[in-house]
């Protein structure tokens, strides 16, 4: 059953990076702009990459013009928060 987190999307950072937040928010950096939803799909890169499941595995579900997104990811929440916990900090 798939996931759903929440989370923040900086686009045009300088580096690519991915930070969990105290509010179990992720703050999601990537150097893509956002138009035409560039940023959104190296959002769902980075995110994939780094928690190791296929590109198509993750999607944007709420927030494709916002900064403030919902993510929705095909792993359990238990398989989510041991992913995210062996994470640290994507850089």
């Amino acid at each position: 059953m798939p996931t759903r987190i929440s989370a923040h999307v900086q686009p045009k950072a300088r580096k690519r990076e991915i930070v969990r937040l105290g509010d179990g928010t992720l703050r999601i950096k990537v150097t893509a702009a956002a138009e035409d939803g560039k940023a959104n799909q190296a959002v769902c890169d980075l995110l994939a990459e780094a928690l190791g499941v296929a590109k198509r595995a993750v999607s944007v579900v709420s927030g494709h013009r916002n900064r403030n997104k919902v993510l929705e990811i095909d792993l359990t929440a238990d398989e989510l928060v041991n992913r995210l916990a062996n994470l640290g900090d994507l850089e």
